[in-house]
């Protein structure tokens, strides 16, 4: 009779439970690396995330202040209007 070692390696269940075993342990160490990456790669997009925020903030702000600025020249031009087309009356 011949007996093959392997064959006999393989079906015995504690020798399949070390395998799982090892390959679960490199599955897990492979995941925390990846785990690790990730994490640093989504702190690294947090912080560019920030900025586009910061930078979206003062450009409304910008805008909110040219919108403002113009409705004063606006308004001062149609007082300036007003005040020639007055004047104008005055003297003729």
């Amino acid at each position: 009779m011949v007996e093959f070692a392997i064959a006999h390696q393989s079906l015995d269940p504690n020798n399949v439970f070390i395998i799982n075993h090892d390959d679960q342990e490199k599955n897990l160490k492979r995941l925390r690396e990846i785990n690790h990456v990730l994490a640093t790669e989504n702190e690294g997009l947090r912080e560019e995330v920030k900025q586009w925020v910061q930078q979206a903030i003062a450009s409304q702000r910008q805008l909110e202040e040219a919108k403002r600025h113009l409705k004063r020249e606006l308004e001062l031009e149609r007082v300036s209007k007003i005040a020639v087309d007055f004047q104008s009356a005055l003297d003729e």
